[in-house]
């Protein structure tokens, strides 16, 4: 399962599969359990967060990514 912007037109491109887009902690608990039930089909799932909404984990690993775009 992968977590990726533009989930809901993703499913278009890669000719089928679930895409959603959630803003909140429910709709994102509901959209994995669905994507859970189903594991046979390909989940796209857009998380939309306010810009400082993210934990201490999140934070680091954009520093990792950041400092590995600059190489």
């Amino acid at each position: 399962m992968v977590l990726i912007s533009g989930g809901p037109r993703l499913t278009e491109v890669f000719g089928g599969g679930c895409g959603c887009q959630v803003t909140t902690e429910g709709e994102l608990e509901d959209a994995l359990q669905k994507a859970q039930a189903e594991p046979d089909t390909l989940a796209f799932i857009e998380v939309r967060l306010d810009r400082l909404d993210c934990s201490e984990h999140i934070l680091r690993l954009g520093q990792i990514f950041q400092k590995a775009g600059k190489k």
